[in-house]
């Protein structure tokens, strides 16, 4: 199991810069036992290595291709519990743009080693907050959330329809109704912390703002309190929200941030080198040097067994993914109904809030576990009542519920107010006399409203309020 990610950083960066930072690392490590009196030091021409006798190394490796630069450090050490932790950083830096990489792994070093997801390395922390960064696109790579402000609308559409420069993605924070947003505080800036360098946290200004950018991107945005993981050429890939999956913002934290280390975890590298493109390029050099006579002997047989040792190391890797992705397989197989799928989402069309087709759904079994659809057999019936009995309703539609009602409590504003709420779902308005008639060609199965209250009807706003709410099928979405 592996955490890697990249991110830019100024050229300034240079060897001088990045071994000290490397060296600092290690050695504000609690465990290290690297800077005692009893360790090896090994160089050659390319390559210094540290070890101890606890089999702790610290190796460091640099080569120039042409006018790039390219420098790494490699870090393993036991945990004592029949792990390895092998971390690699290194640095790109071609004096027009740099980038540092970094991969953490999890090597399984004894039958009684069990398996940890790795954590983003500390050195990261250190290069952030050393002020290492360059611009990401629109963004400053940072350990803070970046709020955005109404005048920033075409970013925010950018980012959402994957039209911005940013190499790493963008979790995008939107607004409930009531401009509150489905994480506290606390945890926003907690996530921001644990995804600094690996993905830049944009929280949402306001609800208008929402609407706004709902227009722009063609409902591409994530809406009422939803989480989009953005990425660039991509626009939204993943939303996530408090509902049937994820019931707590705890859930809702967690799902977001692995989703995320695990997307950039596993993509190819975009700015920076791994530690064995540096190994790639000193080999090639090396064989170059030797066929012109002109090499050091024993750093050619060291770095011959440098490369298959990366080699039979990526074997494994790959053994080890291939494992994952089948367990995975296997488990969501026969993961239990709780969710709506991406594609059925997408070929049924927009919705009147997030959850709202789950909601449906679970409505039908609902009414066929109560006896109220045609006559199902004895199994069908308890597998019925035995998923509505996993599931919740989502609460959108009693929050959409709630704002219809007191839309319409006072009747001279009552259209307006109602006519509001249309438009933020979805509808459109059009004049068919003197009334004004909301369609939406984009929403199935909802009837056109026609908003034509009376003022001097006191109940005329309550009585479109609820013709509203029972056009739109929102009553039985609750309990």
């Amino acid at each position: 199991m592996l955490f890697a990610t990249e991110f830019p950083v100024k050229t300034s960066v240079d060897r001088a810069t990045f071994v000290a930072q490397s060296i600092a690392w290690v050695r504000g490590m609690e465990q290290t036992t690297l800077f005692g009196s009893n360790t090896d030091l090994t160089t050659l021409s390319d390559e210094a290595m540290i070890s101890s006798p606890s089999g702790e190394k610290l190796v460091l490796k640099e080569c120039r291709a042409g006018d790039v630069y390219m420098c790494g450090v490699r870090h393993e050490i036991n945990d004592g519990e029949g792990r390895t932790w092998r971390s690699e950083v290194t640095l790109r830096n071609d004096a027009t743009a740099a980038a540092v990489r970094s991969k953490t792994q999890c090597i399984i070093a004894s039958e009684t080693g069990k398996l940890q997801l790795p954590r983003k390395p500390y050195f990261i922390t250190m290069a952030i907050e050393d002020g290492w960064t360059a611009p990401d696109g629109p963004f400053e790579v940072s350990r803070d959330p970046i709020h955005l402000h109404n005048h920033d609308i075409s970013l925010a559409t950018a980012v959402v329809t994957g039209a911005s420069s940013n190499t790493l993605p963008a979790v995008y924070i939107s607004r409930l109704d009531d401009h509150s947003l489905p994480l506290s505080e606390g945890q926003i800036s907690a996530l921001s912390n644990r995804l600094a360098g690996v993905a830049h946290i944009v929280v949402e200004p306001s609800r208008r703002f929402s609407l706004q950018l709902m227009g722009r991107s063609l409902a591409k945005n994530p809406y009422l309190g939803a989480i989009g993981v953005c990425v660039s050429g991509f626009g939204v890939v993943n939303k996530y929200f408090v509902g049937h999956v994820h019931r707590t913002a705890d859930d809702l934290f967690h799902a977001v941030y692995n989703t995320v280390a695990r997307y950039v975890s596993n993509r190819l590298p975009k700015l920076g080198v791994d530690w064995v493109d540096i190994v790639d390029e000193s080999a090639r050099q090396f064989r170059a040097a030797a066929e012109s006579n002109q090499f050091d002997a024993d750093a050619w047989f060291a770095l011959r067994d440098e490369e298959n040792a990366e080699k039979d190391a990526e074997i494994a890797n790959l053994r080890m993914e291939l494992e994952r992705i089948q367990s995975e397989s296997m488990v969501s197989a026969s993961a239990e109904v709780g969710f709506v799928s991406r594609g059925l989402l997408e070929s049924f069309g927009p919705e009147l809030y997030p959850g709202e087709l789950a909601d449906r759904i679970r409505k039908i079994i609902v009414s066929a576990a109560e006896g109220q659809l045609a006559q199902l057999d004895t199994r069908s019936l308890l597998v019925a009542r035995h998923v509505a009995k996993l599931t919740r309703w989502s609460g959108g539609a009693s929050q959409l519920e709630a704002r219809i009602k007191s839309a319409g409590k006072d009747s001279d504003k009552a259209d307006a107010r109602l006519g509001e709420i249309l438009r933020d779902i979805g509808f459109v308005s059009r004049k068919n006399g003197g009334h004004p008639i909301y369609i939406a060609d984009s929403l199935q199965g909802v009837p056109q409203q026609t908003l034509s209250s009376s003022s001097s009807d006191y109940r005329a706003g309550r009585n479109a309020a609820s013709q509203m709410i029972r056009d739109l099928g929102l009553t039985d979405l609750r309990d």
